[in-house]
């Protein structure tokens, strides 16, 4: 919200609209090409705590029930069981690390290509 708020003050924007365009082509033209890369970047990273947030409330009961396969669950149950079998604890938490990270430079990666000026 803050960045279409900001591209709307920008000069380029507000030339547009000194030549009577309409906002509904200013906003498809000008403010959601720019506002896209921040708002991808906004998205994939909100993606990642999210997981991050329904592990960690699944790993203290409070989130997914257990017969449902989520990464908490996972987790609580290789640390049950990790004197015996340590990869079901390290590959769980690797794999929601892994793909935490991985949404994150998915992120970023989309923003480099939305947004070639580096403005973040």
């Amino acid at each position: 919200m803050v960045q279409v708020l900001s591209i709307r003050n920008r000069p380029y924007v507000m030339a547009a609209r000194d030549l009577g365009l309409t906002n509904g082509i200013i906003l498809r033209s000008y403010v959601m090409p720019n506002a896209m890369g921040p708002l991808v970047v906004a998205v994939s990273a909100g993606l990642g705590t999210a997981m991050v947030l329904e592990g960690a409330f699944s790993f203290l009961g409070v989130g997914v029930n257990p017969p449902t396969p989520s990464g908490g669950n996972m987790i609580s149950d290789g640390l049950r069981v990790w004197t015996n079998y340590p990869l079901l604890l390290v590959a769980s938490a690797a794999v929601l690390a892994v793909v935490t990270v991985a949404f994150n430079f998915l992120g970023d990666g989309l923003n480099g290509a939305l947004n070639p000026k580096g403005q973040k």
